[in-house]
C-alpha cells in the first residue's frame, strides 16, 4: 500500500505525538498515479457509466484491508469492464495534434 511504502515512516512520529490526525486522510484514501494509470482510471470510468466515485470507493475498501490492499491502485481495478482500450477524447485530440504537425512539413 503506498501509505506504508513512502509515508508511514516519515509521519508515525507527527501521528505519534498528535499533531497529524490520520483520520482526517486515512491512509488507504491515498492514492499516487502515474498518467497511464490515470489514463486506465479514467477508461475504467467511461466504460462503467462514468463512476470514478464507485471504483475510487472499491479502491478504498480493498485498501483498508491488508489482505487485498495494493501498492498500485490499477490492482483494484481487474473486476471493471474495458469495451474498449481508447479513450475516445484522447483519440481525437491525437489526431488533431498529428494534423497541426503533418501540416507544418
Amino acid at each position: 500500500m503506498t501509505w506504508n511504502a513512502y509515508f508511514k515512516e516519515k509521519f508515525d512520529r507527527e501521528i505519534s505525538n498528535g499533531s497529524i490526525d490520520p483520520t482526517i486522510l486515512p491512509p488507504e484514501n491515498i492514492f499516487i498515479l502515474s498518467i497511464d494509470e490515470l489514463c486506465l482510471l479514467a477508461l475504467c470510468a467511461y466504460n462503467n457509466d462514468g463512476s470514478y466515485l464507485k471504483i475510487l470507493q472499491e479502491a478504498i475498501k480493498l485498501n483498508s484491508d491488508p489482505k487485498t490492499s495494493a501498492f498500485f491502485i490499477t490492482s483494484h481495478f481487474s473486476k471493471w469492464k474495458l469495451k474498449s482500450e481508447h479513450l475516445p477524447f484522447i483519440e481525437t485530440e491525437a489526431e488533431k495534434l498529428y494534423a497541426q504537425i503533418e501540416s507544418r512539413f
